[in-house]
């Protein structure tokens, strides 16, 4: 499959890789980065002969954080409820969605 902004191989049995690819930016999170992270985390997840996923930055850094020039209101992954405190609530939300800030 390919990705816009992510780079996807198994370096070795049972890894999968998955690299940010906007060194450009120094790897900021737009809302497109965030959906193809989640829907490779989740197809690893799916996938019994993968066991580990890395996640990565090229460049000079792993990430600058998110993309505040970013119009983070088109292209949101999967739907959050809209009014006050939208964005910063589905950013928490597709965190704990992917499992990125769950602990084992």
């Amino acid at each position: 499959m390919s990705y816009q902004h992510i780079i996807v191989d198994d370096p070795r049995p049972r890894v999968r890789r998955i690299t940010l690819n906007r060194p450009e930016k120094r790897n900021a999170l737009n809302n497109r980065l965030r959906g193809e992270i989640f829907e490779v985390l989740e197809q690893a997840d799916r996938d019994p002969g993968i066991s580990i996923s890395i996640l990565r930055g090229a460049g000079p850094c792993f990430s600058a954080g998110y993309d505040l020039s970013a119009d983070n209101r088109v292209d949101q992954p999967y739907h959050s409820a809209s009014g006050p405190g939208q964005w910063s609530r589905h950013v928490v939300e597709g965190g704990s969605r992917s499992g990125i800030s769950q602990s084992p």
